[in-house]
C-alpha cells in the first residue's frame, strides 16, 4: 500500500514540474530584441591568455 501512495505522489510531482516548465517557458527571447555581438563581449585578451587568430574558423 505504502509503494501505491508512493508512487501516485511521484506520478503528481512528475505532471506539476511538466505542466511548470510549460508556464515557466520564456515568451520572447532577449537575444531577438537586443543585438548581441560576441565579438564585442569576448575580450581580445586577459591575463597571460591572448586571442591566436586563425583563418580555419572564420567563415
Amino acid at each position: 500500500m505504502f509503494s501505491n501512495k508512493m508512487s501516485l505522489i511521484i506520478a503528481a510531482l512528475m505532471i506539476a514540474a511538466s505542466i511548470g516548465a510549460v508556464v515557466a517557458k520564456p515568451a520572447k527571447k532577449v537575444a531577438d530584441e537586443v543585438p548581441v555581438s560576441l565579438e564585442k563581449m569576448v575580450p581580445k585578451s586577459f591575463g597571460d591568455w591572448r586571442e591566436f587568430p586563425t583563418a580555419i574558423c572564420r567563415w
